[in-house]
C-alpha cells in the first residue's frame, strides 16, 4: 500500500500495488512526474484550454488508453479534478486494483482494449511483465474491444487529453479510423518499437500525427503532441 498527499485539498489517500513493477510505475507518474506538463512551453496553452472549455459550460474529457492499475487517472484527477476522466484497461487484474484505487465520481472504469475496430481480444504475455501486456485480435477473444469513437461518441464532454500507452497496439490503433486524433488537443503515447524489433509499430502514428498541424514534444518514455489550434505562447 502506499499513501499520497493531495496538497491542494489537504487529503492523504492510499493506493494498492501488486507487485515491483507497480512501484517503479508509480515512481514515473509521482516522484519523475513523467506527466508533468509545467515543463513544456505551452502549458499555458493546455491550461487555457481547460478553462476555456470550463468557461463554456463544457466538462474537459480525458481518456486514459492502458491505465493500468489507475496512478495516471490519479495524477490526471489531481490537476484537472473538473474533468470527465475514462479509464480503459483490457487487463482484469490490473483492472481489478483500478477499481478499488479509483473511487471518484467524475472517473469511468472500462474493462476493455482500444482499437481501430470493435470486436473482441485476448491478452498477449510476452515477458515484460504487468506493465508490457499486450492484446492479439481474437474473433472469440474475452476482451471487448472499443474505437476511441465509440468511447467519445458515449460522453457529453469536449475532448481534452488522450493518453495511450497500449504496448505495441497502436501499430493497429492508428491504422485506419483515426478521425479523433485531431479532436484532442493533447495527445499522450508511449511508443513500443523496441517490444517489436524491426516491426516499425510506430509507423502509423507517425504518419497520421504528421498530417496535423500540431507540435511533437518528448520526455522520458512519451511523447506529448499538441495541437496549434489552440493559442501560441508568446
Amino acid at each position: 500500500m502506499i499513501y499520497l498527499f493531495d496538497r491542494d485539498n489537504k487529503n492523504v489517500f492510499q493506493v494498492k500495488i501488486k507487485s515491483m513493477t507497480d512501484w517503479i510505475t508509480f515512481s514515473q507518474i509521482f516522484i519523475q512526474r513523467d506527466y508533468d506538463l509545467i515543463r513544456f512551453s505551452r502549458f499555458n496553452n493546455i491550461l487555457e484550454q481547460y478553462e476555456k472549455i470550463l468557461n463554456e459550460g463544457g466538462t474537459p474529457l480525458i481518456i486514459d488508453c492502458g491505465g493500468n492499475i489507475g496512478f495516471s487517472i490519479l495524477y490526471f484527477n489531481l490537476l484537472f479534478k473538473k474533468s470527465k476522466i475514462i479509464y480503459v484497461e483490457p487487463d482484469l487484474k490490473n483492472y481489478s486494483i483500478g477499481l478499488e484505487n479509483i473511487k471518484f465520481e467524475n472517473v469511468q472504469l472500462i474493462n476493455a482494449a482500444v482499437g481501430p475496430r470493435s470486436g473482441w481480444c485476448d491478452i498477449l504475455d510476452e515477458g515484460y511483465g504487468s506493465n508490457g501486456l499486450q492484446i492479439e485480435r481474437a474473433d472469440n477473444g474475452a476482451i471487448k474491444v472499443l474505437t476511441i469513437t465509440e468511447i467519445i461518441n458515449g460522453q457529453k464532454a469536449v475532448p481534452f487529453i488522450i493518453k495511450i500507452d497500449i504496448e505495441g497496439y497502436e501499430e493497429e490503433l492508428f491504422s485506419e479510423n483515426i478521425e479523433w486524433v485531431d479532436k484532442f488537443p493533447l495527445l499522450i503515447i508511449e511508443l513500443h518499437d523496441n517490444y517489436r524489433p524491426s516491426k516499425a509499430v510506430s509507423r502509423n502514428f507517425l504518419n497520421v500525427i504528421s498530417k496535423y498541424d500540431r507540435d511533437f514534444l518528448y520526455h522520458n518514455e512519451n511523447v506529448f503532441s499538441i495541437s496549434n489550434k489552440i493559442t501560441c505562447a508568446e
